[in-house]
C-alpha cells in the first residue's frame, strides 16, 4: 500500500491530543460521597478497573478515528498490477473501427470512441502515444506516428467505420512495432473493440513478441449481446462455368446471425448493373441456406454482378455493410482445345461432341456458335502454351518432357481431359503425368463379361461441373438418383488418394469420372477408353454432356478462387490483359499504381490493401493496349457474425500468450479501470468510514460512562 498525499501523514501527530487529555484527566482527583467504609477497597479495585479499562478504550477509538482520518486524507492505495513509469513511456491505443462496430445504429462505435477519450484523458502529459485505428493496420497509405494528446482527440473524431475485418493478432504484432519505436522501456496497449469471437480466431498459435511481455494489456469491451444480423456472401462459390447464350446458375450463401427465424428473405440480382431478378429463402435460426439465382447473358468478355439483401428490418439486420456480394465472371470468345492422341479414331470422339454442342447451341441461340476453337495433335509441346484445354485421349505412353509440359500447363491454370488407351501403360503415366499430379494411379484394367452389369451412381451432382446444368436441349443431365451409364467391357481401375475427388463411381464404387487438382489447373480422369472394344462411351447419350461440360469447367472461365475480401494483400487472376498500368475503383476513381506481377508471364498480379482499395465493389484493370479486366472484391464475411467472447475464455486466452496481468473492461470502466491498475486500488473511502465508525463506538461509550452504566 502507498500513499498518493504523503504528506497529510504529518497529520499523525494529532493522536498526541487525545493522550494528553487522558493522562490530564488521571492527575484529577475526583471526590466520591459514600456512606459507609465497607467494602470499600473491595468496590475501589472492581470500580477503578472498569473506568480504567472503558478510558483506555475510548482513548484507543478516539485515536483510530484520528488515524483513520489522517490516513483517507492522505489518499492510501494498494499497489496496481500496471506498476508506476518515471519519465516517458509509451501509450499505444488501437480502435476497432471495422463495420462490426456499427451496430445498433452505431451506438457500439459512439462507446467505443467515448472509451478512447477516457483513456486520453487519463494519460499523463508525458506520455508518448500511438492512436491507430484498426483500418490503418496494413493499409499502405497509412502512416504511423506518435502524436500529442490533442491530435490524437481531433484524430478520433475524424473516425470512421470501415471495411477492414479486426483481427486480434494483427493488432498485437502493430502494437509490438510501435513499442520498438518508442522510447520508453515499458507502457500500456489498449484495444478497443466490439470483442467478436471471429476476431481471435487463430490467436491461440502466436508467439507473442518479447516487447509485448512487458506492456500492461488493457482489453476494452464495445459489445453488446443479442445483437442480431443478415448477410450475404459467396457468390458463385460452387459454380463451374458460365456461357454465353445458355441459362446458368449462381449460387450465394445467406446468413441469419440471430435468435429468431426470418421468413421469405429476399435478394435483388443485378447483372451487368441492370436489375435481372430476385430469390427468396426462409431462414431458422443461426441458419445457413444457399439462395440460387438462374440467368443468361449474351456478353463474351468481363461480366459483373450483384445480389443485395432487400426488405430487412433494423431490429432484424443490424449490419448494411454485409448486405451485398460482388461477383465477376469472363466469357471467353472462344475455348481453345488441343486434342493429342495415338489414335485417330479416339480422338475424333472429343472433336465430334464438341461441334456437335456448338450446332446445338448455335440452334438455341439463333445464332453460328464458334466456342471451341480446336486443335489436333500427335504430340505434346510448347504450343500447349496457346490452348485453355488439353484432351489426351488413346495415348498408351508419355514421355518425361511431354510431362514437364503438362505439369506446366496446369501450374498456369489450365485444364487436361484424359481418357486412357486399352493399351495404356499406367507406369508411364503414373511416373510421369500423375505422379505430378496428387498421386492419382492407374492400376489393373478391368474386364466385364457382362457389360450390362455395370452402372454408374453416386453421382456428385453438386459437383461444379454437374451442378445445375445441361438445363438447355440436348444437352440434359439428370439432376438426381442414377443416370445412364454406357455400355462398358473394359476400364482401368484408378486408385484415390485424399486429393482425388470422385465425381462419379461405377455401381460396384470404382471412380468413373474424377479430379484432382495440381497448380492453378484441374485434371479430369475418365477411367474408360474411348475405343469401341472398350464399350460405346465415345456414342453414348451422356458423352456429350459430360465432355463438354468437362472442356467448360477446365476452362475456368468462372474461376473458383477464394473471395478477394477488403483488408488484405489480394492476389488477383487477370484474363484478357498483359501487364495492367491503371486501376478503376468501384467510385470511378483511377490509379495508375504499382501492381506486382508475381511472375513473369503470370496472370496473376497482387494489389495493395490501401485507402484506394478499401470498399467492396468491381476494380476494373486497364493495360497499356487499353483491354480490360475486372475483379470483386468483397466485405470480410467474419465481420457478420456479432456473437462476443466470454470474458473468462478470452482472459484464458490472454494468460496463455504471456499477458499475466491483462485487464478487461467494459467501455464505460475503462478509466476507473485503468487508474486501479496503474495507482493502484484507492482506499480512503474505506478509511473514512473507519473513522465514522470510531466516533460513533466512542460516542455511544462516552454516553454509557457518564450514565454511571456499567
Amino acid at each position: 500500500m502507498t500513499f498518493l498525499n504523503p504528506l497529510i501523514l504529518f497529520g499523525l501527530a494529532a493522536i498526541s491530543v487525545p493522550i494528553l487529555i487522558h493522562l490530564l484527566n488521571l492527575s484529577k482527583v475526583r471526590k466520591i460521597e459514600f456512606s459507609t467504609l465497607r467494602f470499600l477497597k473491595e468496590l475501589q479495585k472492581s470500580k477503578m478497573r472498569r473506568i480504567k479499562l472503558r478510558q483506555l478504550i475510548l482513548l484507543a477509538l478516539r485515536i483510530l478515528a484520528i488515524a483513520f482520518l489522517v490516513l483517507g486524507f492522505a489518499d492510501p492505495v494498494l499497489k496496481g498490477s500496471g506498476g508506476t513509469y518515471s519519465g516517458a513511456s509509451g501509450a499505444v491505443i488501437i480502435l476497432d473501427n471495422s463495420f462490426s462496430m456499427s451496430a445498433d445504429g452505431g451506438r457500439v462505435f459512439s462507446n467505443a470512441k467515448e472509451s478512447v477519450r477516457s483513456v486520453l484523458n487519463s494519460l499523463e502529459g508525458n506520455r508518448e502515444i500511438y492512436f491507430v485505428r484498426n483500418s490503418e493496420i496494413g493499409n499502405s497509405s497509412a502512416e504511423l506516428l506518435s502524436l500529442t494528446a490533442n491530435e490524437a482527440v481531433e484524430k478520433l473524431e475524424r473516425s470512421e467505420v470501415s471495411f477492414k475485418p479486426f483481427n486480434f493478432n494483427e493488432a498485437l504484432i502493430t502494437a509490438a512495432k510501435l513499442f520498438e519505436n518508442s522510447s520508453g522501456s515499458a507502457g500500456d496497449l489498449f484495444i478497443i473493440t466490439d470483442n467478436q469471437s471471429v476476431n481471435y480466431s487463430g490467436s491461440a498459435g502466436l508467439k507473442l513478441p518479447d516487447r509485448l511481455r512487458k506492456v500492461n494489456l488493457y482489453v476494452v469491451n464495445c459489445g453488446m449481446d443479442d445483437l442480431n444480423n443478415i448477410s450475404i456472401d459467396s457468390g458463385f462459390s460452387n459454380q463451374g462455368t458460365v456461357l454465353a447464350g445458355m441459362e446458368s446458375r449462381g449460387d450465394f450463401m445467406v446468413h441469419n446471425y440471430s435468435r429468431f427465424g426470418q421468413e421469405n428473405t429476399g435478394a435483388k440480382f443485378f447483372l451487368n448493373g441492370s436489375y435481372y431478378g430476385d430469390f427468396f429463402t426462409d431462414l431458422g435460426t443461426n441458419e445457413s441456406k444457399e439462395a440460387v439465382v438462374s440467368f443468361r447473358t449474351d456478353k463474351s468478355g468481363t461480366n459483373t454482378a450483384e445480389a443485395q439483401l432487400a426488405g430487412t428490418s433494423e431490429s432484424d439486420d443490424q449490419l448494411k455493410q454485409d448486405n451485398s456480394e460482388f461477383i465477376t465472371f469472363t466469357i471467353p470468345d472462344k475455348i481453345r482445345v488441343k486434342i493429342v492422341s495415338g489414335s485417330s479414331s479416339e480422338s475424333a470422339y472429343p472433336e465430334i461432341a464438341l461441334r456437335t454442342a456448338q450446332s446445338i447451341m448455335a440452334t438455341e441461340t439463333g445464332e453460328t456458335s464458334g466456342l471451341y476453337d480446336i486443335s489436333k495433335s500427335d504430340i505434346i509441346d510448347n504450343s500447349l502454351e496457346n490452348a485453355d484445354v488439353l484432351i489426351i485421349a488413346g495415348r498408351k505412353s508419355i514421355s518425361s518432357e511431354e510431362s514437364e509440359s503438362v505439369k506446366n500447363f496446369l501450374e498456369r491454370g489450365g485444364g487436361v481431359l484424359y481418357f486412357p488407351s486399352r493399351e495404356t501403360e499406367q507406369s508411364s503415366f503414373n511416373d510421369n503425368l500423375f505422379g505430378l499430379a496428387g498421386n492419382l494411379r492407374l492400376t489393373n484394367k478391368v474386364t466385364l463379361e457382362n457389360e450390362a452389369n455395370q452402372s454408374l451412381s453416386d453421382v456428385d451432382f453438386d459437383h461444379p461441373l454437374l451442378k445445375g446444368v445441361f438445363r438447355n436441349k440436348g444437352l440434359n443431365l439428370t439432376s438426381g438418383g442414377e443416370i445412364d451409364a454406357p455400355n462398358t467391357k473394359e476400364y482401368f481401375r484408378v486408385l484415390l488418394s485424399d486429393k482425388v475427388k470422385p465425381i462419379i463411381r461405377f455401381a460396384n464404387a470404382d471412380p468413373f469420372l474424377s479430379e484432382v487438382s495440381t497448380g492453378e489447373g484441374k485434371l479430369i480422369v475418365f477411367s474408360m477408353p474411348l475405343s469401341s472394344e472398350a464399350g460405346n462411351l465415345g456414342v453414348s447419350s451422356i458423352f456429350v454432356p459430360l465432355l463438354t461440360r468437362s472442356v467448360n469447367y477446365l476452362s475456368s472461365n468462372l474461376e473458383l478462387h477464394p473471395r478477394y475480401e477488403v483488408g488484405q494483400q489480394n492476389i488477383v487472376r487477370l484474363s484478357g490483359i498483359n501487364r495492367p498500368i491503371k486501376v478503376i475503383n468501384p467510385k470511378g476513381e483511377s490509379d495508375s499504381i504499382e501492381i506486382e506481377q508475381l511472375n513473369a508471364g503470370s496472370a496473376y498480379f497482387m494489389l495493395q490493401y490501401s485507402d484506394f482499395s478499401s470498399f467492396p465493389g468491381i476494380y476494373t484493370f486497364i493495360d497499356s493496349a487499353g483491354r480490360t479486366s475486372a475483379f470483386a472484391l468483397n466485405h470480410n464475411a467474419g465481420e457478420s457474425n456479432l456473437l462476443r467472447m466470454e470474458k473468462g475464455k478470452l482472459l484464458n486466452e490472454l494468460n496463455a500468450k504471456g499477458f499475466s496481468s491483462a485487464d478487461y473492461s467494459e467501455w464505460n470502466e475503462i478509466q476507473e479501470s485503468y487508474l486501479a491498475s496503474r495507482k493502484g486500488r484507492q482506499l480512503w473511502p474505506y478509511f473514512i468510514l473507519l473513522a465514522l465508525a470510531a466516533l460513533a463506538v466512542e460516542k455511544f461509550y462516552s454516553r454509557k460512562l457518564e450514565r454511571g452504566e456499567s
